[in-house]
């Protein structure tokens, strides 16, 4: 079962892929952080990219945000009821096509897992252009905010899994307020800090945490 169904904030990834939002859901709401001690993670599968810093509006995630996700997401052929009970398939997703455009997850559906990785692909865009956008400089005073290739494609697999919300403007998070402050080694041990789901510490956010942790501070 993909861990992000434990998580808090998979109710906010709802709102960038289904067009009916749940009337509990609000992404304005900053989860509940805790500290987790940091453990090291071998991430010798991934690709290798240097330390050179990009611009916001011109990064992309590479390959490496997306074997993170499959990784920790796991992946269902089948439709299955999540931890509160929505269809979902695939790595996590909840809209497929039907008709002229996307409808919810269906019991019965079942796709490839080549339309598994289509699916994932194209929800994580979704993400990243809200990120992206909430770090241009209209949004950050001004500043010029960059980040390494493995920096965005750990916050990619971080945002996949608890949602956009903590790069918005309003009622910043920690992680937003480290990354503007250039504080890039406080702004990853951050990412530890969201571990927590149903009111108690999930190991396997733990794990995937600190592999999103070792990928950001990888030179």
């Amino acid at each position: 079962v993909s861990q992000s169904r434990y998580c808090f904030w998979s109710s906010i990834r709802i709102k960038i892929v289904q067009a009916s939002q749940s009337p509990t859901s609000n992404p304005n709401t900053t989860p509940k952080a805790i500290p987790v001690t940091p453990q090291p993670v071998n991430l010798n599968n991934l690709e290798t990219f240097d330390s050179d810093k990009i611009y916001v509006g011109d990064i992309n995630y590479s390959n490496n945000a997306i074997t993170l996700i499959r990784k920790f997401e796991g992946i269902r052929l089948t439709a299955y009821q999540d931890s509160v009970g929505r269809w979902t398939i695939g790595y996590g997703t909840l809209r497929i096509p039907g008709g002229l455009g996307l409808r919810a997850v269906r019991k019965g559906d079942t796709i490839t897992e080549q339309q598994a990785i289509t699916y994932l692909r194209r929800d994580l865009a979704a993400f990243q252009s809200i990120v992206k956008n909430n770090f241009l400089p209209k949004n950050v005073e001004g500043k010029r905010i960059e980040f390494t290739q493995n920096e965005w494609d750990a916050l990619m697999s971080f945002t996949y899994n608890l949602g956009p919300g903590w790069s918005k403007v309003k009622n910043p998070s920690g992680l937003r307020k480290a990354i503007i402050s250039n504080d890039y080694k406080q702004a990853a041990d951050k990412l530890l800090m969201y571990v927590k789901g149903g009111g108690r510490v999930i190991q396997g956010l733990v794990n995937r945490r600190n592999a999103e942790r070792t990928l950001f501070l990888k030179k």
